[in-house]
């Protein structure tokens, strides 16, 4: 996505996705963000729509050497 790119040519620390209706594929898309962020440590994807597919998705860019600090992922499908 658009704001994925641009967050990469950023110095964004804390990105709070909370609240916003967040499917599978959205998430999987900010953890492929998040996979690729230098800067990002602290991400909020709380009270979203996804599922195990996209709670998977950023267990696999933890697992791929994300530099995430701080993950909240609480109260999704």
């Amino acid at each position: 996505s658009c704001l994925a790119e641009a967050l990469l040519t950023t110095r964004v620390k804390q990105l709070d996705c909370g609240s916003t209706g967040m499917r599978d594929d959205g998430v999987m898309a900010v953890a492929q963000l998040v996979l690729k962020s230098p800067y990002l440590v602290d991400l909020d994807v709380t009270s979203n729509e996804f599922t195990e597919i996209g709670a998977n998705a950023l267990a696999d860019a933890l697992k791929r050497g994300a530099k995430l600090k701080r993950l909240c992922l609480g109260y999704n499908l």
